[in-house]
């Protein structure tokens, strides 16, 4: 078999493969040989009747069909083995040809992994951030705890201000009249937080118990009433009842309700430690991601047009799928935080181009230093999984073969490792603190990990 590499637009490779004829001939006798056993002749044994009889009674022009269709599974698969080109998706097979000498000829358009022309990834210089944990983050941390246990208090002669609940009846009315079934009573509106019916959390600043307000609105796009979606409205509001939180004192009892600690000292110092570790992490992971970045700015290359749309399919739909089990759809969803669906759609295929641009680089760090994942450090890690969802690791590895996620452990191996070959030879210095403390993610419960 001869193959001929021919290039294509950017991420293809045309393979022109040529099959000799001794090897055409072999495959049509090897179809044509199965096939005779199928074939009854009365007074011979199935496939040892005069080859001229088994032949009046076969399709030969199906037998030399089938022979190129293997020819051309055959073909394909050891063109691969022989160019070590990495397809990312099933080729498209043309210009099959029957040859004068019998020979068998074809082409296949490859979709291929592109070329990483890697830069420096060596002797990077870069800056960690601080992991400073101040007083305020600390404060911050408890005044959170201090909302996840706040109540409600109706307070009748209270004028409405941001973050109260408002208990609110309304009606719709559209071009002068009102929407029959559009209205709710008893609706909890929390002022400046509402994002189905943005306009009313401005409308309700002031308003009293027992007010009635008119509020302009425009209806939502994705309205489930489609004769009204986007229409200019007018909420008739009447307050019901007004709620303002009320948030726990700060004491040694506090302390004990929300971690399982002495008194409020201790409870700092918990909090401290906890975004102190988290802090830790996430200076790290920034690190790791500002080298990384550095690596594929010095890189040449452009990430498979293909894998980004199967990656922004991927998460559509992951996100409709986990929004249908919520009872809700992706048009609420986005209408709720103010988003179109193309720029939606336009984050995800950034997101998307970052992911691979991070993959491909990566990998091929992997390649130039050889890296591996040995099978006892796979099984480390699957013991590590393991004893973390309280399994056997003989349990956890049955459930990864199931998925199919052995190599992706393999994987997560080889990446850490290409990182630390990054961490290790750069120049690293850290980053000087703000002056002001940054906004902390949240951390893991306190005294409850």
């Amino acid at each position: 078999m001869q193959v001929e590499i021919e290039r294509q637009e950017e991420g293809e490779v045309g393979l022109r493969i040529s099959v000799g004829p001794d090897a055409v001939a072999a495959e049509v006798e090897r179809v044509f040989q199965a096939a005779a056993k199928s074939i009854q002749i009365p007074g011979f044994r199935p496939g040892r009747a005069p080859r001229a009889m088994i032949e009046s009674r076969l399709n030969m022009d199906e037998v030399r069909k089938e022979a190129q269709e293997r020819l051309t599974h055959s073909g394909y698969l050891e063109a691969l083995d022989e160019t070590g080109l990495e397809p990312i998706d099933r080729a498209r097979v043309e210009d099959e040809s029957l040859q004068e000498d019998g020979g068998f000829t074809f082409r296949a358009v490859v979709p291929i992994m592109p070329e990483v022309k890697l830069g420096e990834y060596r002797r990077l210089k870069a800056k960690k951030p601080s992991a400073e944990v101040t007083e305020e983050a600390v404060e911050e941390e408890l005044e959170r705890l201090r909302g996840r246990l706040s109540s409600f208090v109706p307070q009748p002669e209270r004028a409405i201000e941001e973050g109260d609940i408002a208990i609110i009846d309304y009606a719709v009315e559209v071009d002068g009249n009102i929407v029959e079934k559009a209205g709710v009573q008893g609706y909890p509106l929390e002022v400046g937080n509402d994002s189905l019916f943005p306009q009313l959390n401005e409308g309700l600043l002031g308003a009293k118990q027992g007010e009635a307000l008119r509020i302009e609105n425009r209806l939502p796009k994705n309205h489930p009433d489609t004769e009204l979606a986007d229409k200019e409205a007018v909420f008739v509001v009447t307050v019901k009842d007004v709620k303002v939180r009320s948030l726990p004192e700060l004491s040694d009892e506090f302390a004990r309700r929300v971690a399982d600690v002495k008194d409020l000292e201790e409870l700092r110092k918990r909090i401290r430690e906890s975004l102190e570790k988290l802090s830790a992490h996430l200076a790290e992971e920034a690190l790791r991601e500002r080298l990384v970045n550095q690596v594929i700015e010095a890189s040449e290359f452009e990430p498979p047009r293909l894998l980004v749309d199967r990656f922004m399919e991927a998460r559509e739909n992951e996100l409709t799928s986990e929004l249908e089990r919520q009872g809700t759809n992706l048009e609420s969803y986005l209408a709720g935080r103010g988003m179109t669906y193309a720029a939606w759609k336009k984050n995800l295929e950034t997101e998307a181009e970052r992911n691979l641009k991070r993959f491909l680089v990566m990998r091929e760090v992997e390649r130039k230093e050889g890296i591996t994942a040995s099978d006892e450090e796979i099984e480390a890690e699957i013991a590590r999984l393991a004893e973390r969802d309280q399994v056997s690791p003989a349990a956890k590895r049955r459930a990864l073969e199931a998925d199919n996620a052995i190599e992706d452990i393999a994987g997560h191996l080889r990446r850490e490792k290409a990182l630390q070959v990054l961490l290790d030879s750069a120049e690293i210095s850290l980053e000087e603190p703000e002056a002001k403390a940054p906004v902390q993610t949240e951390s893991p419960e306190h005294g409850k990990e």
